[in-house]
């Protein structure tokens, strides 16, 4: 019933009919792949048009319907498309997007540039679709697998940062320099990270330690880069399962999902 990727399920976990996207007819293969929710209800949607090989950044309504003054295009023969000059790589994929309170986006991903060179793999977008100053540290050959923002304003990004030496977490300032007093390494591989409502980060993916410390694909730190003793989950994930999503719930509780290995096996 869902043919772009993207459904709405009641409480209850059926689905919502009433939800479905719509005035999308520019792009019919349109598969979604990260969605932010805004505080009055109304999306912006990231996903990817395999025909027209393009990348769209898009905003609907509660129900679904696309709202026409927010669409940003990312085509791959590097033309500029509408008043945005966003020129995209065909082999490009969004992986994480995140909205800030003053409306600006960032998108971070597999992308070589904007049409800028200072944007690699990671760039912030004005409200209406143009690329602001924000400095991207990392190189082409760098992989953003997710992004965060902090309540002081700075960025998780969790990835792989061949350009820098490190495989799993960093942190930025506002402006997208490194910030160097956050320290956080692992042995294996990472691929998400989360923040919950008391401001501690969850991180998640194929790994055995976080800074030294054993814990099995799954860890939290605190805002300084500590590894949280008390939260150990190596007698519940089962070996080499990866955590491949994470969120967090009201009660301040987790829901967990990833795989075993090559297979997608649910947990």
């Amino acid at each position: 019933s869902s043919p772009n990727g993207i459904a709405r399920l009641l409480p209850d976990g059926q689905y919502d009919s009433s939800f479905k996207l719509t005035n999308i007819e520019d792009f019919p293969d349109l598969s979604a792949n990260d969605v932010v929710i805004l505080d009055d209800g109304s999306l912006v949607i990231t996903g990817a048009a395999t025909e027209s090989k393009a990348q769209v950044i898009f905003k609907t309504n509660s129900n679904g319907t696309k709202i026409d003054n927010y669409n940003i295009t990312i085509l791959s023969n590097l033309t500029i498309v509408e008043e945005y000059e966003l020129p995209l790589h065909s082999m490009a994929h969004i992986s994480s997007t995140i909205l800030q309170s003053d409306r600006k986006l960032i998108i971070g991903g597999v992308f070589t540039s904007l049409g800028i060179i200072k944007n690699k793999n990671l760039a912030r977008l004005n409200p209406d679709g143009t690329l602001d100053d924000f400095l991207s540290p990392f190189e082409h050959d760098n992989r953003i697998e997710s992004i965060i923002q902090q309540k002081d304003g700075k960025y998780l990004v969790s990835g792989e940062f061949r350009s820098i030496g490190k495989e799993g977490l960093v942190r930025l300032n506002n402006n997208g320099t490194i910030d160097e007093s956050f320290q956080v390494n692992y042995f294996g591989q990472e691929s998400i990270v989360k923040l919950t409502s008391d401001n501690q980060i969850i991180v998640g993916g194929l790994f055995h330690s976080v800074n030294g410390t054993v814990r099995n694909g799954l860890a939290k730190i605190d805002p300084e880069g500590n590894v949280v003793e008390s939260f150990n989950s190596i007698n519940i994930l089962p070996d080499s399962y990866t955590v491949h999503a994470i969120d967090s719930l009201n009660d301040g509780s987790l829901l967990i999902g990833g795989y075993y290995g090559s297979s997608l096996s649910g947990f």
